[in-house]
């Protein structure tokens, strides 16, 4: 698609009371390629561009009941990357500087000239597919941020814990070196040292006499070693 096609192409809505003035102007820029729609008043442009999408308006400034400069700052608080073009048949710059100061892109003045309308709207719709295209650039910025930042999450979690796991390995193999100590008085320190390791809050532990496992201490949240009376009520713990 060539930059010519591109600018061509975009859906336009035309917000004018006047019936003859809006269709006019949706003859104008469907027989210049754009897909357009039209409304006579803000009140229907808000529930069409609710239902709809669009890149750019047409909005003329002086209608009865809600205005141009309504209907403008509604666009800009609820749709902000809407292209607004304004209308007007008022000679008055006054108006004019109002509404571009509001936020509208350009404005058309009636009657209106085939080929000053094509180069506006085609102007105006460039800037929204580089408005589109900076939105969606973000867009993916922002999810590649974020995929980047879960995976540095999660190596840093894997990091953590092989960390916790060394850690652990070099307190079991020093109590393994204490020349001192029996294997019922290491219970409590082997306990602590693999619930920590592996990031639990109570564990049991095991040992095998005559071919079965026996339960030969537990440790409860809060890092206490369990009698026997307590240990049997952290076994059935789920």
């Amino acid at each position: 698609m060539n930059r010519r096609t591109e600018q061509l192409s975009g859906r336009i809505l035309v917000i004018d009371d006047d019936p003859p003035v809006a269709n006019l102007l949706q003859k104008i820029l469907l027989r210049l390629g754009y897909k357009v729609e039209k409304v006579n008043s803000v009140v229907d442009a808000r529930q069409m561009l609710t239902d709809n999408h669009f890149d750019l308006v047409t909005l003329d400034i002086m209608m009865p009941g809600e205005d141009g400069f309504a209907g403008l700052q509604w666009m800009r608080a609820h749709r902000p990357d809407l292209g607004v073009v304004m209308a007007t048949a008022v000679d008055n710059m006054e108006a004019v500087v109002e509404v571009m100061r509001l936020g509208a892109y350009d404005y058309l003045v009636k009657p209106f000239d085939r080929d000053l309308v094509a180069a506006q709207i085609a102007r105006a719709m460039e800037r929204q597919h580089l408005v589109a295209e900076n939105r969606a650039y973000q867009t993916e910025l922002e999810k590649r941020v974020a995929e980047k930042t879960r995976d540095l999450r999660h190596a840093n979690a894997r990091l953590e814990r092989k960390v916790r796991e060394l850690e652990a390995r070099d307190r079991l193999l020093h109590l393994q070196q204490q020349a001192d100590m029996n294997l019922e008085q290491c219970y409590p320190e082997i306990l602590r040292t693999c619930t920590s390791a592996l990031g639990i809050e109570c564990a049991l532990l095991y040992r095998l006499e005559n071919g079965e496992l026996i339960a030969v201490a537990g440790l409860a949240p809060g890092g206490h070693v369990q009698d026997a009376i307590e240990l049997a009520a952290i076994k059935r713990l789920p």
